[in-house]
């Protein structure tokens, strides 16, 4: 099964890369470079990597912690504080930083205190 069919339907498993048949495709390359006859290289599979879409994960209830190590979870929705984490730290430090500005004017006036 091909890297391309995730995402169409499928929830995942083990699948074919391009970059890991590229991997192996130089690996042999190497070895013909080296000086090793074509002949002698055992013809091998490429290798799979476990690759699974996030959106049927969540639609079968399966958990990413059920999935193999080293799997690659494709489609995954980043959360909200992925999204905008360091727009949410801006804004709390802004209303923080007025918060103290307003209560350090409060004080220097000495009525309202």
């Amino acid at each position: 099964m091909s890297f391309a069919n995730v995402g169409f339907g499928i929830v995942g498993g083990y699948v074919y890369t391009l970059e890991g048949n590229a991997a192996k495709v130089a690996q042999m390359a190497l070895r013909v470079a080296s000086g090793t006859r074509a002949a002698d290289i055992p013809v091998e599979r490429a290798p799979e990597t476990p690759m699974f879409d996030w959106r049927q994960l969540k639609r079968w209830g399966i958990s990413e912690g059920n999935l193999p190590p080293g799997s690659i979870v494709r489609f995954k929705e980043p959360t909200l504080w992925e999204q905008y984490k360091w727009s949410i730290i801006s804004f709390i430090t802004f209303c923080f930083g007025q918060t103290l500005l307003i209560v350090g004017r409060l004080s220097l006036d000495g009525s309202y205190v």
